[in-house]
């Protein structure tokens, strides 16, 4: 009899650990907030279920308030601190069935820097729509009105960048339409960022914002995590590459790279964008795993100059894009895009880190 009530405990435990992987509950390594660029906690963002509305959340310790969708924080502490938070998952039973925890950086306000700092943001078509750079640009220039200079030899929707639409990692840093690329020694071409931000815009940066990873990982083979790593894999490769001669280049250079944004939850953005031949299923399946993986990458790579921008997590992903398209967001979604990283810009400049 003892023996098969410890079966039974057994099989038990192993039933709750399938299920709490399962939901795949995944928080970065750090969310950052502040009390210039409100942010929130989409719940179904965190978790890889079809029906997120059949759990509950508990955040603790109270950062500020949550209802059925997300937990938006409201800190108005006057210095900046870094916060351990928790977050718990409830069946509707009442049982507990995951939990996973974040350091939630807050920044306050601060004196303002005696230096212009400089900023460069780059990436795919959501950096080229110009829309998120531009209201990065407005909160410090406009409202905070803060010492900082955008780079860029692109210009759009009033944004300072270098957002080309469709490219990726590789693109970047391989082919010679890149802005970072040059022909400096006969036909053979060189990735040198001395020569573009010396000879092009002609400033040296402080910080480097990074906005890729869709284009890269869109078309990935969603049979299984293995085909979909192989794809992400790959990228890292190139990331890899880029990181390491930005960072020789400018060994004390912050860099931030944004994790891309969920997927359009209404699947008729999908439908309109790309017919039967890319499915939202499929690229919630990618972008989550990017996710995954590109926090445990950067967890153990370039820790001195990069750390994680998590626009997934403030991302509504059913209000933040148009009805006809599955991954450009819409106005409200690219805003909320810019208070991530806002948020994230602000605290790497009072920190010093």
């Amino acid at each position: 009899m003892k023996k098969l009530i410890y079966y039974l405990l057994f099989f038990i435990l192993i039933a709750s650990c399938k299920q709490n992987n399962n939901l795949q509950l995944t928080l970065p390594s750090r969310i950052y907030c502040s009390q210039f660029s409100p942010i929130s906690m989409y719940y179904e963002n965190l978790i890889h279920v079809s029906n997120p509305g059949d759990y509950s959340f508990k955040v603790t310790p109270e950062l500020g308030m949550g209802d059925l969708i997300k937990y938006t924080f409201d800190i108005r502490e006057k210095a900046s601190r870094n916060i351990n938070m928790n977050v718990e998952i409830f069946e509707k039973s009442g049982k507990k069935v995951a939990s996973s925890s974040t350091v939630v950086c807050y920044t306050a306000t601060e004196n303002m820097p005696v230096d212009t700092i400089n900023v460069l943001i780059t990436g795919n078509s959501l950096a080229a729509n110009g829309t998120f750079p531009a209201k990065v640009k407005s909160l410090f220039l406009d409202n905070l009105h803060f010492p900082i200079k955008f780079l860029g030899t692109k210009q759009s929707n009033g944004g300072i960048h270098e957002g080309y639409g469709g490219w990726t990692w590789e693109r970047f840093s391989q082919n010679i339409e890149s802005p970072f690329v040059f022909n400096l020694t006969g036909n053979d071409t060189t990735l040198s960022f001395k020569n573009y931000f010396e000879n092009v815009v002609k400033t040296e940066p402080d910080f480097v914002i990074i906005e890729l990873g869709i284009n890269d990982c869109f078309r990935a083979d969603t049979t299984s995590f293995e085909t979909i790593d192989s794809t992400i894999d790959a990228m890292f490769k190139h990331a890899e590459f880029y990181l390491s001669k930005l960072i020789e280049y400018k060994n004390d250079i912050k860099i931030g790279i944004c994790l891309p944004p969920s997927a359009n939850t209404n699947n008729t953005g999908f439908i309109a964008s790309y017919g039967d031949k890319y499915k939202q299923t499929g690229w919630t399946k990618i972008q989550r795993r990017i996710v995954q993986k590109s926090i445990k990458y950067f967890d153990n790579n370039f820790q001195a100059n990069c750390s994680l921008i998590p626009l997934e997590v403030n991302f509504d992903a059913y209000n933040g894009y148009p009805v006809d398209n599955g991954v450009h967001p819409n106005k409200y979604g690219y805003h909320q895009i810019a208070s991530s990283i806002s948020n994230w810009l602000l605290y790497k400049i009072y920190q010093n880190e």
